[in-house]
């Protein structure tokens, strides 16, 4: 047997949006409505009943289309429109008197819908990615179309947020390379600048727009009439009331020194009322209710989705321990009894659990999109809410918010993470979670305007290569590194690939060191062999033409110590055992779906996702 199948243990909600319908077309309740990303699979809209504690799935229209992110009720129409990513970026609109989709509608060249907002036109608005675009459409005809790109920066991708003004304009954001806000005025069809650059509006209550500096510390309030600011720039880290004239500015101040319960769990985009004065909130795998103060949390009543294995780690016991491309989650199975759990969210910030290494019966981990370091205890009772299991630990996320390095165990014994910079900026950094004191370290940008995207441990030094991979902007082309660090994040030796090559996975076996190199400027991947000792190149062997999605043949995907004498690599589908001396192929194994993560149990047993499946197998003696 090949490999065997072992279900699918991971799953998980990601919600993007939220909405309410005060009066649903079928059955007249009140209902709130929910849109999911399910990773690997198909994004889905959830129904909810408050009252009742019942749920309705439906995946939306096009198969494949991973995320479900805008969310409009439209209550003229008896519709609900979602907008979805990340392959195509579809309008959809489901009849909830029939509980069917109509025909959904795109722009070609977008391919993500992010969220919606209705004018006071009567057409709905919402933004886009990677065209910089502000979209509209007329419910009345089902027209969509563009009504034109935000701003003049040409490195701009994106537009977020949109949001209506009691006036029935609509303001709209845009970034990541420089970020400015606009006014969109439906009648005379054009768009004013307002604002200081650098902002983005985050609210708008009360007749202010309440904005945030992006990289920054400040937030600003702007008459939402006027777009002129009312009262002078707040610190988000201090907030006062000294100086503020204006009465809706001091609530609102009043407000951020101590948000009401409902704003402890659930930001403004996943908040709603209920007709009875109840607040809905949505917090991570949980939704809750707030009445009088009070707080009651539920788990979601319906079935959570089987969701692509993002990472894979296994730990002393033997257990598998994995997490979920989004939502935020992580779970472990049981390989003894095929059991397995599914954790609620790990850490306050939407996103994704990069890496994970298990070490002394502790679970350290690092996240998107808060650039979070956490750690988790499984012999404990679980408390995100108060952080006390899992524990966040100081977070990078000012500076680097996407672990794309992954985390190791470090010759010192402590956690190393390699990351990517903030949003909009090209750069990265290193950090170190010390197991004794859970101290968090940081090294950034040691190599300026370069992310760290592959770490392994040697038997004194760590080594990391480097690459123009960032958030929210192309990435950067470069001559890019493989860096030799000691313990206290000192670079003692590097080494410069030349424009074109890109280095990749690492590993260590014994007294080398083994390096991937894909070369765009003869379409080839390498495997490079350096002394690990001196770091000399000892040999370079072509692995053969870059293969592409979704099979990247001749592609070493990732690879890793199997023994002390022998090498694993995942190369397109193909699971390969390499002797670490001659770099003979000694066994090989055909897998259903490259491979980029993996992981591997005291008694040889190799466990690989196949999007939301877990699969496991074994080579030969």
């Amino acid at each position: 047997m090949k490999y065997e199948s072992l279900g699918y243990p991971c799953r998980n909600f990601c919600f993007f949006e939220i909405d309410r319908i005060p009066c649903d077309p079928l059955d007249g309740r009140e209902k709130v409505a929910l849109s999911t990303c399910v990773h690997g699979g198909t994004a889905r809209i959830i129904i909810l009943d408050p009252e009742k504690d019942t749920g309705e799935c439906y995946d939306v229209p096009q198969a494949g289309e991973m995320a479900a992110w805008g969310l409009l009720y439209l209550p003229d129409y008896g519709k609900l429109l979602a907008g979805t990513c990340a392959r195509g970026g579809y309008l959809c609109s489901l009849d909830l008197a029939t509980r069917k989709w109509d025909p959904s509608v795109n722009i070609p060249g977008e391919t993500y819908f992010w969220n919606l907002t209705r004018g006071g036109d009567g057409l709905v608005y919402g933004t886009s990615y990677p065209g910089c675009i502000m979209f509209r459409y007329d419910p009345a005809t089902g027209i969509l179309d563009s009504a034109g790109r935000v701003g003049d920066d040409p490195e701009n991708l994106y537009t977020r947020p949109a949001m209506t003004l009691p006036n029935g304009n609509v303001i709209i954001g845009c970034g990541c390379h420089t970020y400015h806000m606009y006014c969109y005025d439906v009648k005379d069809h054009t768009f004013t600048p307002f604002g200081q650059d650098g902002e983005l509006a985050v609210e708008i209550d009360q007749g202010l727009i309440v904005s945030a500096v992006q990289y920054g510390d400040i937030i600003r309030f702007y008459d939402a009439e006027t777009l002129l600011q009312v009262d002078g720039d707040v610190s988000r880290s201090a907030p006062s009331t000294e100086g503020a004239r204006d009465p809706r500015v001091i609530a609102k101040i009043r407000e951020l020194i101590e948000p009401p319960p409902e704003r402890r769990y659930g930001q403004p985009r996943y908040l709603r009322s209920l007709a009875d004065g109840t607040i809905f909130g949505i917090s991570g795998q949980e939704y809750f209710l707030v009445r009088d103060g009070e707080i009651e949390f539920r788990r979601i009543p319906v079935e959570a989705p089987p969701t692509g294995i993002f990472q894979l780690a296994a730990d002393e016991n033997d257990v598998i321990w994995f997490s979920t491309g989004l939502g935020q989650t992580i779970g472990r199975y049981n390989p003894a009894d095929g059991s397995y759990w599914n954790s609620p969210m790990v850490t306050e910030k939407n996103g994704e659990v990069y890496g994970i290494v298990p070490y002394r019966g502790l679970v350290y981990l690092a996240a998107y999109s808060g650039g979070d370091h956490v750690v988790y205890d499984p012999n404990k009772p679980w408390n995100m809410r108060e952080n006390r299991n899992p524990v966040t630990l100081e977070s990078v996320g000012k500076i680097m918010v996407r672990p794309i390095g992954r985390s190791i165990l470090g010759p010192d014994s402590n956690i190393w993470t390699g990351w990517s910079a903030t949003y909009g900026r090209y750069g990265g950094g290193i950090t170190r979670i010390n197991t004794e004191t859970h101290e968090v370290a940081m090294w950034h940008d040691m190599i300026p305007e370069q992310s760290y995207g592959a770490l392994a441990a040697g038997r004194e030094y760590i080594y990391v290569t480097t690459n123009g991979s960032t958030s929210g902007r192309p990435s950067r082309e470069d001559c890019f590194f493989l860096l030799r660090l000691d313990t206290d994040g000192n670079i003692v030796q590097r080494e410069q690939f030349e424009l074109g090559q890109y280095p990749a996975q690492l590993a260590v076996i014994g007294d080398k060191l083994f390096l991937a190199l894909q070369d765009t400027r003869d379409n080839r991947q390498y495997l490079r062999i350096y002394c690990e000792e001196t770091l000399e190149l000892i040999d370079t062997i072509e692995i053969g033409e870059r293969g592409t999605k979704p099979t990247f043949e001749n592609t070493i995907c990732s690879m890793g110590k199997y023994d002390e004498h022998t090498l694993i690599m995942f190369v397109g589908q193909e699971a390969r055992l390499v002797d670490a001396e001659s770099c003979e192929i000694l066994q090989r194994r055909e897998l259903p779906a490259a491979v980029k993560v993996y992981a591997m149990t005291s008694d040889k047993s190799i466990y690989v996702p196949n999007g939301s499946e877990l699969l496991r197998f074994r080579f030969d003696g």
